[in-house]
């Protein structure tokens, strides 16, 4: 079956699930256009984290997977254990408990320290929170992350 990739008009509107329908459709059925125009598709568009991470596991999508965990990890209303069990199963929801268990004892800690006297505050400048975040997830979900890394996009 040959399916042209002109076929999608560059005009068309679909929705975010729609364009996840079509990742998924043409993920399983091995039409390498039509799944890199669906990722392109929804890499412009807004999509929430949590959905995000469940595409990059489900259709083999390794650049989303980092970026999709850091999303997850910074957000202001953090994901509740049964959420995260939820959506990504068991083993997720207990890692992403540890991840902001760390980010929160890490963020106590620097705050201890930098809420200490003026002298320490002017010799070592703060460390940056996003940057510690990503070692954190580097740390936690490293095989997750070794997993989306070997993954070769060799079908597509």
């Amino acid at each position: 079956m040959n399916v042209k990739l002109s076929s999608f008009r560059q005009s068309e509107e679909l929705s975010c699930d729609e364009w996840i329908s079509v990742l998924k459709l043409s993920t399983i059925w091995q039409f390498p256009q039509v799944r890199a125009r669906s990722v392109t598709a929804l890499e412009g568009m807004s999509m929430d984290a949590l959905k995000k991470l469940e595409c990059a596991r489900d259709y083999n999508l390794p650049q989303w997977y980092a970026s999709a965990l850091t999303q997850v990890a910074e957000r202001s209303n953090l994901m509740s254990p049964q959420e995260a069990v939820k959506i990504m199963g068991l083993e997720f929801g207990l890692k992403m408990a540890e991840l902001h268990g760390m980010i929160a004892a890490y963020s106590r800690a620097i705050d201890d320290f930098y809420g200490g006297s003026p002298k320490r505050r002017l010799k070592i400048s703060r460390p940056n929170m996003a940057e510690m975040t990503q070692v954190f997830i580097s740390l936690v979900f490293s095989k997750e992350l070794l997993h989306q890394a070997e993954y070769v996009d060799g079908l597509y």
